[in-house]
C-alpha cells in the first residue's frame, strides 16, 4: 500500500470517528467505507430521499494530490450538483473538505463538518507540506531510502512515476470535463441528435426518428446516465492504454470521438506508405472521427468519418458505409475498442495512400467536404456506388467483414423495455397467431381476444419518414452549395474541381437520383416537397458544364446495358407534373362558389421555397393549411418542369460541344443498349412494354353511363382541396399503378369532371379470376379526402352475379379502407396517408384471392379442414364460369368504353395462358361431376378465343 493510499484509509477512518461521535445513528445510516480508491456512503436529503455518493479517487498513491469525482447513480439531478463540486477538486481532493462540501452543497441532513481542526490531522499536515511545494509521504525511512538512491534507473524510476501521477491527473481533468459537459447538455434539455461541440442530452419519448432509429429506440434497456457511462469508460480505457489506437473527446463531448490508428503491420502496404507520408512531413496514422447518438448508444451504431490521410480509390465511401455500421449488422455489445480494431483491419489490407495529394478539406481534414457529404449519403442511403461496376474498386468493398454472431441478434431482437417472446404454449395461443382472412378485407384476420395486436401507425410512420428526409434534406444542401461553389462556370478549372467531379462520378449520388426519381410518383413527391425540392435543387447543380454528363445514362457492364438516366427520369416525371397542373387550371377558372372552394392564381415557379415554407398538411378540412399545401404541390410540379427543362439545355449544350465522332460513339451506345434491353425482354417485361403505355388516361364521355352520375351532377359544390388531392393521385398512379401479366390495374378519368373515374382490374394469376377483366366506378365525395371514395362494380352480369363476399351483385364493395366494413385502426382509411391507389390495389390483392370462399364469415374456422375445403372448391367452381363468361367473353364482345384498346391487347397477349387456364377449369369442372358447367365454360373459351383472333 502506498503512502497516499494508507493517509486516503486514515482519513476515512478518522470521518468515521467523527461521525460516531457525532450521531452513532447516522454513522450507520452514512455507511461510510473504503472500497479500493472509492469511498462510498450515503446522504440523508431535506425531502427524506437518499443518495448513494460514490467519491473515485483518480491516483489513491498521491493523496491528497489526487483528482476525485463524485457521483450519484441513482439520481441525474444530484450528478449534476456533484459535477459543480468536482471543479473544486480537480488537482487536489482531501476527503474531509471534499465530502463536507458535498453535504453542505446537497443540504444533507444532519450536517456535519468533517473538515475542522480537530479532525483528520495527518490530512491537514499533508495539505500544509503540500501547499509549502512539498509532498506527503508518512514513511520516513522510505523517505530517507530514497534520498539515498542517486543512480540513473532511479532517477528514471522516479521520473517514469511522476508521468504516471501527471497523466493519472490528466485522466481525472479530463472526467471531470465530460462530467460538466453532460450535465450542461442535460439542462439544456437539446434536442436528440449526434455529438456535436455541444452535446445533446438523451432523445425525449417523443423525439421524431427514423424508421431505423425507432428500431433502436425499441430495444434500448439503458437510462440516459447509464449510456453516458459505459462510452465514457469505454474512451477513458483507449486513452488511458496509450496504444496504437488513441482516443479523445472533442470539446469534452463523450459522444464525439477523435480516433488515431498507427503501428499497423510493417509488412503491410500501408504502413510502408504512411512512413513514406510521415518523411514528407505527415501523419505517420490514419485520422478518424465517430459521433454516436444520444439516447440511442449502444443500440445504434456510431457514424464514422475519415479525416485523414487521402487514400486512393473508394475507401472513404466503402469505411463510412461498412456493413458493421449498419443497423441490421451492429452489435451493441461489442466495445468500441473492438470495432476500431476491425475498421483499422479493414484499412490494413484495403488502403493505399495517395502520396501525391496536396489537396486538403476544412477543419484539418483531407478530404473536401463535398465528398464527405458523398461518404455520409451512402452510408445514410446503403445505394451502391457507380465505381462498384469496376473490379479494382470492388475489390475494395468485398474486404469489409461483418460477422455477427445469429444467437446476439436473435436475443436483441427481443431486446427492449417491453419485449417479451410470445406464450405459444398457453391455451388458444395458437389460435390467436393464426390467420383466417386477408387484412383489410373488414371480417377480422386472426386477431387475439385481448385486441393487442400491433397495428400500423400513419403518424408515426409519416414522422419517421419526416425524420429521414430532413437528414437527407441537409445533404442535399450541403451537396449543390459546395458543387456550385466549386464548379461555378466563371472560375477555372481547380484541382478541388476535379476531384469533386471524380469522387461524384465514383459515388452512389447518381445511382441514388435514379433509384428515387424512378421509384418517385407525384402523389409521394407532393406529400414530401421539401425533401424533394431539395433533391431538385441537387439535380439541377448537377447542371453545370462539368458534371452534365451525369445526368445521362450510367453504363451497367454487369447487366449489358445502361441506366435510364437522370434526365430521361426527369422528363418522365415532367409530363406527370403537367398533368396535375391541367387538372387544377380548370378549377382555378370555374370553381363554383362555396364555403370551402377558393381560387388563386397560378404559383410561380421562382416562388417555390416560399410554397414549400408555407406548406402544411391539412387537416380537418382548414382552408389555410389546404391553401398552403395547394401551394406547395403547385410549385413542387413546377420546380420539376424546371428542373428537366434546365438538365434538357446542359446536355443540349454540351452535345453542341462534342465532335461528331462522340457524338456518333453516344448514339452507339445508346442504340447497343436498347437493342440489350429489348433482347432481354421476357413474356412480362413485353407484357408491360405493351400495356404500361395503356395504364392511365384521361377522356370526355365517362360522366354519362357512370354509376354516380347523380351523385356528381347534384352536388351543390366543388371544394378545391379534393380537386387538388384528385389532380395529385391521377399524376402519381402514372408510376404506381401495378403492370403485369399476372395482374394489372387500368384508370381513365373524365376529362371534364376530374371527380369521376373508371378503372378496369385484371384478376390475378391462380385465383378463380385469372385473367378477367373486372371495372370499377369511382366517385370523390364532396369531404375527400377526409372520407374515402365511393367504389362500385360495374361487372356483375346485370346484377346476377356475386363474384366475392366482399363484391355485392349490387356492385358494392366491402372493403374497411372504404368504410364499408368494420377494420382495425391501420386498416381503415386516413385523410393523409390513404389514397385511391391504395383502394385499387386492395381490391387486386385482397378481395380477388385464391380462396375467395373463406372471406365468408364464419366460414374461416373450416379452412383448413376437408368440408372447409370441399365447399370452397364448388364457390370456386361458379367463380371460374362467371369469370369466363362476364369478365373475359362478354368484355371481349362489349368492351368498356375507353378500355377497348386496353382489352383486346391484354387478351391478345395473354391468350396462351388464358387457354392453358381456362382448359385446367373445363377439365377440373368435367371430372368433378359438372358436366354442364363444363360445357357452358367450352363455349365461352371458343367464342373468347375467335375475338381474340379477331383483333
Amino acid at each position: 500500500m502506498g503512502n497516499g493510499t494508507r493517509l486516503l484509509a486514515r482519513d476515512v477512518e478518522a470521518c468515521q470517528k467523527k461521525l460516531q461521535g457525532t450521531s452513532p445513528s447516522a454513522a450507520q445510516a452514512i455507511g461510510l467505507k473504503l472500497k479500493g480508491s472509492a469511498v462510498q456512503f450515503c446522504v440523508t436529503l431535506s425531502s427524506g430521499s437518499h443518495a448513494r455518493i460514490e467519491i473515485v479517487f483518480m491516483a489513491p498513491d498521491s493523496y491528497p494530490n489526487s483528482p476525485a469525482l463524485a457521483c450519484c447513480d441513482n439520481d441525474e439531478a444530484i450528478s449534476a450538483e456533484l459535477t459543480l463540486v468536482n471543479e473544486h477538486y480537480e488537482e487536489v481532493a482531501p476527503l474531509p473538505q471534499l465530502m463536507s462540501h458535498i453535504f453542505r452543497v446537497l443540504e444533507a441532513e444532519p450536517f456535519i463538518d468533517f473538515d475542522d481542526k480537530d479532525n483528520c490531522a495527518d490530512s491537514d499536515d499533508a495539505m500544509e507540506s503540500d501547499d509549502m511545494g512539498g509532498s506527503v509521504d508518512l514513511d520516513e525511512s522510505a523517505a530517507e531510502e530514497d534520498d539515498e538512491d542517486e543512480d540513473d534507473q532511479g532517477f528514471a524510476d522516479d521520473m517514469a512515476e511522476r508521468d504516471d501521477d501527471e497523466f493519472t491527473k490528466l485522466t481525472g481533468q479530463m472526467r471531470s470535463r465530460w462530467e460538466r459537459c453532460e450535465t450542461a447538455a442535460v439542462q439544456a434539455d437539446a434536442p436528440m441528435g449526434e455529438g456535436t461541440q455541444q452535446a445533446a442530452p438523451a432523445a425525449p419519448s417523443d423525439a421524431a426518428l427514423t424508421s431505423e432509429e425507432e428500431k433502436a429506440s425499441g430495444r434500448q434497456i439503458f437510462s440516459g446516465r447509464e449510456a453516458y457511462s459505459m462510452l465514457s469508460s469505454e474512451l477513458l480505457g483507449i486513452f488511458q492504454q496509450r496504444s496504437s489506437l488513441s482516443a479523445t473527446a472533442v470539446d469534452d463531448s463523450v459522444y464525439y470521438w477523435d480516433v488515431h490508428m498507427k503501428d499497423f503491420d510493417p509488412q503491410c502496404p500501408l504502413a510502408k506508405d504512411l512512413t513514406a507520408l510521415h518523411r514528407q512531413g505527415g501523419s505517420d496514422g490514419v485520422h478518424l472521427r465517430l459521433r454516436f447518438k444520444r439516447g440511442l448508444h449502444p443500440f445504434f451504431p456510431p457514424r464514422v468519418e475519415l479525416v485523414g490521410p487521402r487514400f486512393v480509390g473508394p475507401v472513404l465511401g466503402a469505411l463510412c458505409s461498412h456493413p458493421l455500421l449498419q443497423l441490421a449488422f451492429w452489435d451493441p455489445w461489442m466495445r468500441q475498442q473492438e470495432l476500431l480494431e476491425l475498421l483499422k483491419a479493414f484499412l490494413q489490407t484495403a488502403a493505399r495512400v495517395d502520396l501525391d495529394s496536396s489537396v486538403t478539406g476544412a477543419s484539418g481534414c483531407v478530404y473536401l467536404p463535398v465528398e464527405q457529404a458523398l461518404g455520409r449519403l451512402e452510408a445514410l442511403t446503403g445505394v451502391p456506388a457507380a465505381c462498384m461496376s469496376d473490379p479494382e474498386h470492388a475489390k475494395i468493398y468485398s474486404l469489409r467483414e461483418a460477422t455477427v454472431d445469429a444467437n446476439r441478434l436473435e436475443a436483441l431482437a427481443n431486446t427492449g423495455p417491453t419485449s417479451k417472446r410470445a406464450k405459444t404454449d398457453e391455451p388458444g395461443a395458437a389460435e390467436s397467431k393464426r390467420q383466417a382472412w386477408a387484412s383489410g378485407v373488414g371480417y377480422g384476420h386472426g386477431h387475439s381476444s385481448s385486441g393487442t395486436k400491433d397495428v400500423w401507425n400513419a403518424k408515426k410512420s409519416q414522422a419517421a419518414q419526416a425524420a429521414q428526409d430532413a437528414e437527407l434534406q441537409g445533404l442535399f444542401q450541403q451537396l449543390s452549395e459546395d458543387l456550385q461553389e466549386i464548379l461555378h462556370p466563371g472560375r477555372p478549372i481547380s484541382v478541388e474541381a476535379k476531384i469533386a467531379v471524380q469522387a461524384a462520378e465514383l459515388s452512389c449520388l447518381v445511382p441514388f437520383l435514379e433509384q428515387q426519381l424512378k421509384s418517385a410518383s407525384f402523389t409521394d413527391m407532393a406529400k414530401r416537397v421539401p425533401y424533394y425540392t431539395a433533391m431538385l435543387r441537387l439535380v439541377e447543380s448537377l447542371c453545370l458544364p462539368l458534371t452534365q454528363h451525369l445526368l445521362q445514362p450510367l453504363p451497367l457492364p454487369d447487366q449489358g446495358g445502361s441506366s435510364k438516366g437522370v434526365l430521361a427520369l426527369l422528363q418522365q416525371l415532367r409530363s406527370h407534373a403537367q398533368r396535375f397542373l391541367s387538372v387544377i387550371a380548370p378549377a382555378s377558372s370555374h370553381v363554383r362558389s362555396s364555403g370551402s372552394s377558393r381560387s388563386r392564381s397560378p404559383h410561380a415557379s421562382g416562388s417555390t421555397d416560399a410554397a414549400v415554407a408555407e406548406a402544411a398538411p391539412a387537416s380537418g378540412g382548414d382552408a389555410a393549411a389546404s391553401a398552403a399545401e395547394e401551394a406547395a404541390s403547385q410549385a413542387l410540379a413546377e420546380r420539376i418542369i424546371a428542373s428537366a427543362s434546365k438538365a434538357e439545355q446542359a446536355v443540349t449544350r454540351a452535345s453542341g460541344r462534342s465532335s461528331r465522332a462522340d457524338t456518333r460513339r453516344a448514339t452507339a451506345q445508346r442504340v447497343a443498349a436498347d437493342a440489350a434491353a429489348a433482347a432481354s425482354l421476357d413474356a412480362g417485361g413485353t407484357y408491360a412494354a405493351a400495356m404500361s403505355p395503356l395504364q392511365l388516361d384521361q377522356m370526355p364521355g365517362i360522366e354519362e353511363a357512370h354509376h354516380f352520375k347523380k351523385q356528381a351532377k347534384d352536388e351543390g359544390v366543388a371544394p378545391r382541396e379534393r380537386v387538388v388531392r384528385c389532380g395529385k393521385e391521377m399524376a402519381g398512379l402514372a408510376t404506381d399503378l401495378p403492370c403485369s401479366p399476372s395482374s394489372s390495374v387500368f384508370v381513365r378519368v373524365d376529362q371534364r369532371n376530374v371527380v369521376l373515374w373508371r378503372a378496369l382490374i385484371t384478376g390475378p394469376e391462380d385465383t378463380p379470376y385469372s385473367g378477367g377483366c373486372f371495372l370499377f366506378d369511382i366517385y370523390f365525395p364532396t369531404n375527400y379526402p377526409q372520407s374515402p371514395p365511393k367504389v362500385n362494380l360495374q361487372t356483375t352480369g346485370g346484377g346476377q352475379v356475386r363474384f366475392n363476399p366482399n363484391l355485392y351483385n349490387c356492385g358494392k364493395v366491402c372493403l374497411s379502407l372504404l368504410g364499408t366494413w368494420s377494420g382495425s385502426r391501420g386498416e381503415q382509411w386516413d385523410p393523409v396517408s390513404s389514397s385511391v391507389l391504395q383502394v385499387l390495389v386492395s381490391i387486386q390483392s385482397l378481395i380477388l384471392v385464391p380462396d375467395p370462399y373463406f372471406n365468408e364469415p364464419g366460414y374461416e374456422a373450416t379452412m383448413h379442414e376437408a368440408r372447409g375445403k370441399t365447399e370452397s372448391a364448388k364457390y370456386d367452381l361458379n367463380i371460374r364460369e362467371q369469370t369466363l363468361h362476364w369478365a373475359i367473353w362478354q368484355q371481349l364482345k362489349h368492351p368498356p368504353a375507353g378500355f377497348e384498346e386496353v382489352v383486346r391487347t391484354h387478351f391478345r397477349l395473354r391468350r396462351a395462358e388464358l387457354t392453358t387456364t381456362c382448359r385446367k377449369w373445363i377439365e377440373e369442372a368435367r371430372t368433378g361431376g359438372h358436366s354442364a358447367v363444363a360445357k357452358r365454360m367450352q363455349t365461352y373459351l371458343d367464342d373468347a378465343l375467335k375475338l381474340i383472333a379477331a383483333t
